[in-house]
């Protein structure tokens, strides 16, 4: 049923066609996985983008681990980066999130 919600929110807004290719931003949670697994069985050709925050004592740098082992099963593309974001957003006088959001999103346009 996921997929078929997927399929048809695609088609109805048409966000994607069949021949694109799509950067998929994964944080290894549950909701960019699902999206990763659908979109890949949907098949489309999609790679892997995600950004190791270095936060958590070292905790994130399991997720980034889990989403490039996960790249590596589906055979697609993984893009890493991977920036002290906690450290550098006090540098620059930031909120974490609107940092981090800003890294993110600075990462994921450079590489599509």
């Amino acid at each position: 049923m996921l997929l078929s919600n997927v399929r048809k929110i695609i088609e109805e807004y048409d966000l994607v066609s069949s021949d694109e290719k799509i950067l998929v931003a994964v944080s290894g949670g549950a909701d960019s996985v699902a999206l990763l697994y659908s979109l890949f069985e949907l098949g489309y050709s999609v790679e892997i983008a995600h950004v190791d925050h270095q936060t958590r004592q070292g905790q994130s740098k399991k997720d980034a681990e889990f989403v490039s082992q996960l790249a590596k099963k589906l055979g697609v593309p993984f893009h890493l980066k991977t920036c002290p974001v906690e450290e550098e957003s006090l540098n620059f006088g930031r909120s974490f999130e609107e940092y981090a959001r800003e890294v993110r999103y600075r990462f994921f346009k450079e590489t599509a």
